[in-house]
């Protein structure tokens, strides 16, 4: 095995494991013990602080451990940059009609597209936008990238393998705390597509990074709009 690659799966296996504890181990303690100080039974303000803290430790985390693959990424941005940019607009564009298409599927059956996560996230947003700006539109998109895509992609030499797990396990961390799996189909349409983006364009990071920042953006200033 390339001493390359068995170096970033090792990291990689770090980074998720990191990732895995804080966010379904350490926060969600703190968020109950901050709950149960304070008597409440929701506190908007503690959720987007949290939100706000987690992702940017866990993104400079990520970024400071993989830096080396990082920029290797950016030296591979220059090589055919046009292409980049062009299956950045494609997959914006592909995962806004597939949104399109989720909320006209569920709604033959008077469901909303918006599960339990996605409401509760608009709830944080409604309440501290300025500070889930930054984790919403930055440091969530940093992070998701790198580990659904840059980390899991590490195991697999055949770019299909790669895009079949990081889709599902994708899909599975947006619902799965919620235990809300009928509103797992946007996710599963976003994760492939992210995914999709990720093979086509060599697996550099930047791609998907870029993507995902777009649409939290995008979604981030419609529900502003609507406030």
């Amino acid at each position: 095995m390339d001493n390359k690659k068995y170096i970033l799966k090792t990291i990689a296996t770090r980074c998720i494991l990191i990732y895995i504890a804080i966010s379904f181990a350490i926060i969600p303690i703190i968020y109950m013990t901050i709950l149960k100080m304070s008597n409440s039974e929701v506190n908007y303000l503690a959720q987007a602080l949290l939100n706000l803290i987690s992702y940017s430790a866990l993104a400079i985390t990520f970024i400071i451990l993989l830096r080396n693959y990082f920029k290797d990424d950016f030296k591979d941005l220059k090589n055919k940059l046009w292409l980049k940019i062009i299956i950045v607009i494609l997959a914006v564009i592909l995962i806004k009609l597939s949104e399109v298409l989720c909320a006209w599927f569920y709604s033959l059956f008077n469901e909303s597209i918006n599960g339990s996560n996605q409401n509760s996230l608009i709830d944080v947003i409604k309440e501290n936008a300025l500070i889930m700006a930054f984790s919403t539109c930055l440091w969530a998109p940093i992070v998701e990238e790198i580990i659904f895509r840059k980390c899991i992609f590490s195991y697999f030499d055949k770019d299909i393998y790669g895009i079949l797990v990081s889709t599902l396990s994708f899909s599975l961390i947006h619902v799965i705390s919620s235990l809300d799996f009928i509103h797992i189909l946007p996710y599963i349409f976003a994760g492939a597509l992210f995914s999709t983006a990720y093979a086509f364009s060599k697996r550099n990071i930047y791609v998907t990074i870029a993507t995902h920042i777009a649409l939290n953006t995008i979604s981030f200033i419609v529900i502003c709009i609507n406030i």
